[in-house]
C-alpha cells in the first residue's frame, strides 16, 4: 500500500463514516475488524458491542442519571401494582355477575334485577379498593372462588336497598329497573380496562425514556473511548 492521509507508510483502511454510523444501531458483527484499526488507533470491540447494544458499565451513569433511572423503575413498579389492583377489581365484578346469576336462577329474582353489591363500591378508586382488599371484608371476598354473601355490616347507600338477612342475595340490591345502579357491571368493566390500557401507556413511556438515557450515556462512553481525548487546565483560579 502508499501511504495514506496521516502519513503512515502501511496503513491499513480507516473507519469509514457508514461504520461509523452504524456503530449505534448495528450488530458489532457487521463492523469488519480491517476497518476499525490503524497503527495509531485501536478501536475496541468493547466499545463497538456496547454501541451497539445501547449499554454501558454501571460506573459510567452520573448521580442524576442513576437518580432519574432508579425514580423511573420505581414509578414503574408502582404502575404495575396498580395494574394489578385493577385486574382483581375486574375479578371481583365478574364474581358479582356470577352471584347475582345465580340469585335469579335460585328464583330470587327476574331478569330486572339490580344485583349491584356493595362491594363494588370501591371498584375503580385505586387507594380506596386497596384498603378494602386489606379490610375483613375484602379477604373474604376472595377466599374462594365465588362470591359468598356480605359478612356486614352492610353500608348504608342512598342508591339502592340492600339485603340483609339472606345469604344468597345479602350485601345486593334488591330493586328492579334500578336506575342508580343501570348497566353497573359494563360501565365499571369498561372504566377499569380504560384505566388498566392508561397506566401501561404510562409505563411504557417511562421504559422508553429509560432506554433513551442509558443509549445517551451508552454513546458518550462509546465516544469517549473512540476518541481518546484529554482536558489539559492551563488556568486554575483557586492557585491565586
Amino acid at each position: 500500500m502508499g501511504k495514506s492521509a496521516l502519513g503512515d507508510s502501511e496503513s491499513p483502511p480507516l473507519v469509514s463514516l457508514g461504520q461509523i454510523c452504524l456503530f449505534t444501531g448495528a450488530s458489532s458483527s457487521v463492523i469488519s475488524p480491517q476497518l476499525t484499526r490503524r497503527p495509531s488507533t485501536v478501536l475496541s470491540e468493547y466499545f463497538l458491542t456496547m454501541a451497539a447494544q445501547n449499554n454501558a458499565p454501571a460506573d459510567s451513569f452520573t448521580d442524576e442519571e442513576k437518580a432519574i433511572l432508579d425514580q423511573s423503575a420505581a414509578d414503574r413498579h408502582a404502575l404495575g401494582e396498580t395494574i394489578i389492583l385493577c385486574k382483581k377489581m375486574l375479578q371481583l365484578l365478574e364474581m358479582a355477575v356470577k352471584r347475582r346469576e345465580a340469585a335469579i336462577a335460585a328464583g330470587k329474582g327476574t331478569k330486572d334485577f339490580c344485583g349491584y353489591d356493595a362491594r363494588l363500591d370501591a371498584v375503580g378508586v385505586m387507594a380506596e379498593f386497596s384498603a378494602f382488599l386489606k379490610s375483613p371484608v375484602g379477604e373474604a371476598a376472595f377466599a374462594g372462588p365465588q362470591l359468598g354473601p356480605h359478612p356486614g355490616p352492610i353500608p348504608f347507600n342512598e342508591n339502592g336497598h340492600f339485603e340483609t338477612s339472606d345469604p344468597l342475595i345479602s350485601g345486593m340490591c334488591t330493586k328492579k329497573k334500578c336506575k342508580p345502579h343501570a348497566g353497573w357491571s359494563a360501565i365499571l368493566a369498561k372504566d377499569v380496562k380504560h384505566s388498566m390500557k392508561e397506566f401501561a401507556n404510562q409505563a411504557a413511556h417511562k421504559l422508553e425514556y429509560e432506554k433513551r438515557v442509558r443509549s445517551a450515556v451508552a454513546n458518550r462512553v462509546q465516544r469517549n473511548g473512540l476518541e481518546n481525548n484529554t482536558v489539559e487546565v492551563c488556568y486554575n483560579s483557586d492557585e491565586e
